[in-house]
């Protein structure tokens, strides 16, 4: 029972991580219709809205702008940077930009109290009329943001599915073979053997050892459990790299001289790069 709403909390993440920083940057970037482009050449700060965990830690703020288009005499709420006021605008707030500054930006919906600030300011403004509603605000940043969930969003799934890239049917498997780079293609064929001799083997791989040595210690048990000490590393270059995940226990298959002149296909097979030799290096580690 417990561990199935720990798999429930899990999914529930997970398809919220998901929805976050994949689906809604999709479909913002995608979304054609709340996608403005307005000129204004008139501006000013209009409120500023600080964020913090329960009023204690700081966790940023928020600017939004009042831009005027004054030929036209309409008025729009612009969320946008602390420097975009007078990045754009000079000491008179009018725009440095000959004929106004044009922005495409996303239309989105105001928080409820930061609603009821802006439409008091607002409100104080005669004669002037708001294309996209005053319950509305312009994001100038909203590419940038979807492009930076986007990037975590691949980090993550590079973090849980290049680590962990073939399971065990098990829940600790009786030996884990480690690779990286073309040699992935080779512990996988060699875990396809291994199965069929009733040897239940987890392929990791690890791309980039440096990321994957600052996880946290509970991530890297999970990937590489202590209690399985029969571990087997492949490597066609030097195998110095490996030897802290394999352990004293564990083997690594590595260059430990500087080469040889031959057709490809016999090198490999000269230096041990072959499914039958990671094959009998898991069964030997197995047996110590």
């Amino acid at each position: 029972m417990r561990k199935g709403f720990k798999i429930f909390l899990g999914a529930i993440f997970v398809l919220a991580l998901v929805i976050h920083l994949l689906i809604m940057p999709i479909v913002n970037l995608t979304d054609k219709e709340n996608t403005h482009t307005v000129t204004i050449n008139g501006a000013g700060e209009l409120i500023v809205v600080e964020h913090s965990i329960n009023g204690l830690i700081p966790m940023g703020k928020d600017y939004y702008y009042i831009g005027i288009n004054e030929e036209n005499a309409e008025a729009y709420t612009i969320k946008a940077p602390k420097k975009w006021l007078e990045k754009n605008f000079n000491s008179e707030h009018t725009a440095l930009t000959a004929g106004g500054l044009e922005i495409t930006a996303l239309a989105k919906k105001l928080d409820y109290k930061v609603e009821q600030e802006v439409y008091s300011t607002l409100t104080s403004v005669e004669r002037i009329t708001y294309p996209i509603s005053a319950s509305y605000y312009l994001d100038t940043g909203y590419v940038a943001n979807c492009i930076t969930r986007l990037a975590l969003f691949a980090v993550l799934l590079f973090l849980v599915i290049s680590f962990v890239l073939a399971d065990s049917d098990k829940p600790t498997p009786d030996a884990i073979l480690l690779a990286s780079g073309s040699e992935v293609e080779l512990v996988m064929k060699a875990k396809d053997e291994l199965i069929k001799e009733g040897i239940d083997v987890r392929v990791v791989s690890i791309p980039c050892m440096e990321l994957f040595d600052k996880q946290d210690d509970s991530y890297k048990s999970y990937v590489l459990p202590n209690s399985v000490r029969a571990r087997v590393a492949v490597e066609a270059a030097t195998p110095d790299m490996w030897y802290k995940y394999v352990g004293l226990d564990g083997k690594v298959i590595g260059m430990t001289t500087f080469g040889a002149s031959a057709p490809h296909s016999a090198l490999l097979s000269k230096f041990g790069f072959t499914v039958e030799n990671v094959v009998n290096s898991v069964k030997t580690v197995l047996n110590k």
